[in-house]
């Protein structure tokens, strides 16, 4: 039977540098979705300025909040 080392070694070391790679893109999208759904569910408040971005506003503020599931 051959050693089948060399192979398992190649395999763990490409599956560890594609998780080293794809780590960051990985958690900054699984962020982005649960804020993304924490707004959309009306969890989280916020408003939106004049160019589109969005500003996460503290639980007890009394600025003007928009909410476009009301709208």
């Amino acid at each position: 039977m051959p050693d089948w080392g060399w192979l398992f070694f190649a395999y763990l070391s490409g599956s560890v540098a594609t998780a080293i790679i794809l780590y960051k893109s990985i958690a900054m999208r699984t962020i982005e979705t649960t804020i993304d759904n924490l707004i959309d569910n009306g969890f989280l408040r916020y408003k939106r300025d004049r160019e589109g971005n969005i500003e996460i506003m503290k639980w007890n503020s009394n600025e003007d909040i928009v909410n476009e599931s009301n709208n």
